[in-house]
């Protein structure tokens, strides 16, 4: 059933509500349906909200136009001989932008096309750099030496910085660090707004009761 303003108002949210329903008479933000018939949800001040699928739907689309502008760094970087300039839009500008993605979606709701655009900065990396042939060795050799010189290589480029890596991090090991970040920054207004959500996480559990 359709939730009510009056209904969120009894849970204590203050202000304008507006509601806003996934049909073609929406205008001013992206509402719809989008991966089936199933996913529905808008995109509010850049975020995802919506189910799940909506929201996997969300990161496969922003990986998607994450690559285009890898391309555009590669090309920079190993085609017109700018590599170290390339090296700082990877590390400055495309992984921050993954950072970002992390902490609006959880990572397990599309953990594949997380680690799709991790591994595209990785490739732009290694073609800036000239490494793709260490990488490669990873699914090509048959040596044990040669795979484990290139799976060392895989994980130095992801290392953070202050671990000596390049710091193009994995999505998985910062996954929970990225979305609590926002959870954390959401928190102080969602206390003053809906005070029924602040009684809820400061409610302590009753005491137990006393064996009859």
């Amino acid at each position: 059933r359709e939730v009510t303003v009056d209904e969120l108002r009894a849970h204590g949210l203050t202000g304008n509500i507006n509601i806003i329903k996934p049909n073609a008479a929406n205008h001013g933000v992206d509402v719809g349906v989008n991966g089936g018939d199933e996913a529905c949800g808008a995109i509010i001040v850049g975020a995802p909200v919506g189910d799940a699928i909506y929201a996997r739907d969300f990161v496969r689309k922003v990986c998607d136009q994450h690559a285009v502008q890898l391309d555009a760094i590669k090309k920079f970087g190993a085609d017109y001989g700018y590599a170290h300039e390339a090296m700082l839009l990877l590390k400055m500008c495309a992984a921050p932008r993954l950072v970002f993605l992390l902490s609006l979606v959880p990572y397990d709701l599309a953990g594949d096309e997380f680690d799709r655009a991790h591994a595209d900065i990785i490739n732009t990396f290694v073609e800036v750099t000239n490494t793709r042939a260490a990488l490669d060795n990873l699914n090509n050799s048959n040596t044990f030496a040669e795979v484990k010189t290139a799976r060392i290589t895989r994980d130095r480029i992801s290392l953070p910085s202050r671990r000596g890596g390049f710091g193009l991090t994995k999505p998985k090991d910062i996954a929970d660090n990225a979305i609590i970040s926002t959870r954390l920054a959401c928190a102080p207004w969602l206390a003053n707004k809906v005070p029924a959500l602040r009684d809820i996480a400061m409610r302590t559990s009753p005491p137990p009761a006393d064996p009859t």
